[in-house]
């Protein structure tokens, strides 16, 4: 896009230089989603839980079965589990092996008896490498340098990594951030929730 938008020669290549500079100061970080099924029940009405504890390499777990008992193959006979492991260069993961310390992780943190291993009924993963943006000291005048730009060309990208602020990117800020741009764009009105 870059390329497309600035053409060619020396002040073109400068500007493209600027925005793969002020790009290459954003991180991320991604996340290994494992999915695991499990036939029968338990008494557990939770539905999250974070765990900063090193007995297990996932920070979230859902009971994806709490918010509906249809979210397992089994309705009523099975628990749907849902665990996310966070990796980046400063926290790498061997994601291949990332499943076997999720079911062990389970264990480690009483999610699962330990006689349960012989009940998985599923096993399910994805790695999905934009999990979350991570704030950085160089973040807020990169977004300086690109978002004009972006803007100029027509793009307004908002949202967890459209915006790139952590701080500000959840589900409810990602909603706001899109009512908010209406506003600006139909009303004149200024944006709140996402600021440069």
């Amino acid at each position: 896009l870059i390329r497309d938008q600035i053409g060619a020669g020396p002040a073109a290549a400068m500007v493209g230089d600027d925005l793969r500079a002020a790009a290459g100061q954003l991180a991320r970080n991604g996340v290994y989603v494992a999915g695991v099924g499990v036939d029968g029940m338990r008494d557990d009405d939770t539905c999250w839980m974070y765990f900063p504890e090193s007995n297990a390499p996932f920070y979230r777990l859902t009971n994806f079965h709490n918010y509906s008992p249809n979210n397992a193959a089994r309705p009523g006979q099975q628990r749907a589990l849902m665990a996310e492991t966070s990796w980046s260069v400063h926290k790498p993961e061997q994601l291949d092996t990332l499943m076997d310390k999720t079911v062990e992780g389970l264990v480690n943190t009483s999610m699962l008896h330990p006689d349960e291993r012989e009940r998985i009924a599923s096993r399910w993963s994805i790695a999905v490498d934009y999990g979350y943006p991570v704030p950085t000291l160089g973040r807020d005048a990169a977004l300086r340098t690109l978002q004009p730009w972006l803007e100029a060309h027509g793009i307004h990208s908002r949202g967890r990594f459209g915006g790139w602020k952590y701080e500000a990117a959840n589900m409810d800020h990602s909603v706001m951030q899109g009512v908010e741009w209406a506003g600006r764009m139909v009303l004149g009105e200024e944006e709140t929730t996402y600021k440069l």
